[in-house]
């Protein structure tokens, strides 16, 4: 069982967005983390979106075959989690999202607050300044590790 938080970090200006994606074992051990960035977003639900689907295609690639994701955009969320079909602007991206949960039976999307959604965060924002995917396994970027250490002392809470 592993857990994938997401997050999205949107440059309105330059109409482009950043994803994070950090993957944790049940320890809160890294499994895997990368960011990667979109061009032509400028509104905040399709970048969070996209975020999402990304971390999906991530743990898909990496053959996790029971994922909890995790991110802090409720109205995404509640959209994936709907079974009604959306028929919103961002109906397509939704309905392909639904279709990967129901073809993965391990795979569940949930709320996180954004406190405890911080590495991810910190990875989507750094994505916008970069121009490539980068992909860390079994391990996190520099950047991120006093947030990492800070989440999973909240998630060694979470147990006691």
């Amino acid at each position: 069982m592993v857990k994938a938080n997401w997050d999205a970090a949107l440059d309105v200006k330059a109409r482009k967005m950043g994803a994070g994606v950090i993957i944790r074992n049940e320890r809160g051990e890294v499994m895997a983390t990368c960011h990667d960035q979109k061009q032509n977003v400028f509104e905040p639900a399709l970048a969070e979106c996209y975020a999402l689907r990304k971390a999906m295609d991530f743990c898909r690639d990496l053959n996790f075959d029971k994922v909890t994701f995790e991110g802090d955009a409720q109205v995404v969320i509640n959209t994936v989690n709907d079974p009604v079909e959306d028929l919103s602007l961002n109906g397509s991206i939704i309905e392909e999202m639904k279709m990967m949960l129901k073809g993965w039976q391990g795979w569940k999307v949930q709320y996180s607050h954004r406190d405890t959604n911080t590495v991810a965060h910190k990875l989507a924002k750094a994505a916008l300044n970069s121009e490539e995917e980068k992909v860390w396994i079994e391990e996190a970027p520099v950047f991120v590790l006093n947030s990492l250490h800070f989440n999973k002392h909240c998630i060694d809470q979470q147990f006691i």
